[in-house]
C-alpha cells in the first residue's frame, strides 16, 4: 500500500499520454503539429485535420518533388521522406498486482504522406513490449478523388489492433484511446480494445459531414476462403461560433470467415455486430479551452461473437471533458464510465478517471492519471505514468 501510495503521488505531476501527433505529417506540411490537432493535442483532430486525413495525406506545403526540368514532370517523390520515430515509457500500478515498468512500452517508426497526385500512404512498424514482437502494424493506401467540394477515398488497408473504424474516423470520442487511457472509451471496452483488421474502405468527405463503408476480416496477413464482414458509419461536423461540434454513428454487422491458419480444413467464423454513438465539442468558455467528449457502444452477444461471448450484450457509456488550464500546454481530465461486461454475475465495469498532460514540447508530453473501478466485489485503484516522445 505505500508504495501504491508513493506512485499515486507521483502521478499527479507526471504521466504521458499512449501517443502524440505525427512529426512526418508537420514536415511534409511545414507547420507546427497543432495545425491539425486541436486545443486537446493528439490524437483529437481540428477541421483542418481532418481536411489533411481525408485528403489521403498527400496535402503538401513547403515540400516540392524531385526534378524541376520539363522532362521529370512526371516524377512524384518528395524532396524528403517523412519519416517519424515515436517511443512511450511507462509504469503502471494497481493495488492488485505488481508495477509494471516498460522502457519502452512502445515504439514505433513510421513513414507517412504523399506518394504521388491523389496517392499517399501512412505505415507504421512498430515494437509492442508486453507482446516482445516487431513488425509491420499499420498501412494504409488512400486513393483519393476530389469532386467540386467532396473528398471521395479508397484505401487499401490493415491494422494489428485499431480497428476498421480507425482508417475513416475523423472523430476522436469512444473509438480511439484518448488522453483519459486505454480501455476507457466505449468502442474500445466493449470490443475487448486491440481488433486486427485487413480490408478495403470507400469514403467519402466534406466539411459538414462524411460517410464511409469498409469490407473487412479481423486479422492480418495473407489468407484464404475470405468473406467479409461490415462496417459503416456516418458523421456530421458542423461549426456553431467557435465551437467544433462532431456527431457520430458507427455500425458493425455479417458474419466474417477465414480459413484457420493452423488447421486449414477449418474455416473461422466471427460475428461482429455491434454499434456506437459519439458526440464530441471543442471550443472556449470565456478565453479557457473546453473540450466535451460523450459516447455510447453496444456489442450483440453471439456464441460466435468477436467481442461480447457472453450472456448478455455488452454495453459502456461514457462522458468526459478536458480543460486547457495553458491552452497547449497543461491540461486537465475527468471521466465517468457506466460499463456491463454482459455477465450473468458481478457484470458491472463502472469506472471514474482523472488525469492530468503536460506537454513540456508539442512533441514531448508527460501525462499522469488515476482511475478507479466501481466493482461490485474489490475497489481497484489504478495509477499510470508515461513519457511519450516523437521526432
Amino acid at each position: 500500500m505505500k508504495n501504491f501510495i508513493i506512485m499515486g503521488f507521483l502521478s499527479i505531476s507526471v504521466f504521458v499520454s499512449n501517443a502524440i501527433a505525427l512529426p512526418a505529417f508537420a514536415r511534409q506540411m511545414g507547420v507546427s503539429c497543432s495545425a491539425c490537432h486541436s486545443q486537446s493535442g493528439y490524437p483529437a483532430l481540428n477541421r483542418f485535420g481532418r481536411s489533411f486525413k481525408a485528403s489521403g495525406y498527400t496535402m503538401v506545403g513547403t515540400q516540392t518533388t524531385i526534378g524541376d526540368s520539363e522532362k521529370d514532370k512526371f516524377m512524384s517523390l518528395t524532396d524528403t521522406l517523412n519519416m517519424s520515430l515515436m517511443a512511450n515509457f511507462g509504469i503502471a500500478k494497481s493495488n492488485s498486482s505488481a508495477a509494471v515498468l516498460n522502457i519502452p512500452s512502445e515504439a514505433s517508426v513510421f513513414i507517412g504522406g504523399r506518394i504521388a497526385d491523389g496517392v499517399g500512404t501512412f505505415t507504421e512498424m512498430g515494437y509492442d513490449a508486453e507482446e516482445s514482437t516487431f513488425g509491420l502494424a499499420n498501412m494504409r493506401l488512400p486513393f483519393i478523388y476530389n469532386i467540386s467540394d467532396y473528398t471521395i477515398g479508397v484505401v487499401p488497408y490493415l491494422t494489428d489492433g485499431d480497428g476498421p473504424s480507425s482508417i475513416t474516423n475523423f472523430l476522436n470520442a469512444g473509438s480511439v484511446v484518448t488522453s483519459l487511457g486505454d480501455m476507457f472509451a466505449s468502442q474500445e471496452y466493449v470490443q475487448n480494445g486491440e481488433v486486427p483488421a485487413e480490408g478495403v474502405s470507400l469514403y467519402i468527405y466534406n466539411d459538414l459531414w462524411n460517410a464511409a463503408y469498409s469490407a473487412w476480416v479481423p486479422t492480418n496477413g495473407s489468407v484464404k476462403q475470405v468473406k467479409p464482414a461490415n462496417f459503416a458509419s456516418v458523421a456530421l461536423t458542423p461549426q456553431v461560433g467557435s465551437w467544433d461540434l462532431d456527431f457520430g454513428a458507427e455500425m458493425w454487422w455479417g458474419t466474417s470467415q477465414i480459413q484457420d491458419p493452423a488447421n486449414p480444413a477449418l474455416l473461422i467464423k466471427q460475428n461482429t455486430n455491434s454499434y456506437a454513438l459519439k458526440f464530441q465539442a471543442r471550443g472556449l468558455v470565456g478565453s479557457v479551452p473546453l473540450s466535451v467528449f460523450a459516447d455510447y457502444a453496444n456489442a450483440k452477444h453471439d456464441q460466435n461473437s468477436l467481442y461480447a461471448v457472453t450472456v448478455n450484450d455488452k454495453n459502456s457509456a461514457t462522458l468526459s471533458s478536458e480543460v486547457a488550464v495553458i491552452p497547449r500546454v497543461l491540461m486537465l481530465s475527468a471521466g465517468y464510465k457506466i460499463a456491463d461486461n454482459g455477465e450473468a454475475t458481478n457484470s458491472s465495469d463502472d469506472a471514474t478517471l482523472i488525469g492530468a498532460r503536460y506537454f513540456y514540447r508539442e512533441n514531448v508530453q508527460f501525462r499522469c492519471g488515476y482511475m478507479y473501478l466501481l466493482d461490485k466485489d474489490t475497489d481497484q485503484h489504478n495509477v499510470m505514468l508515461a513519457l511519450d516522445l516523437a521526432l
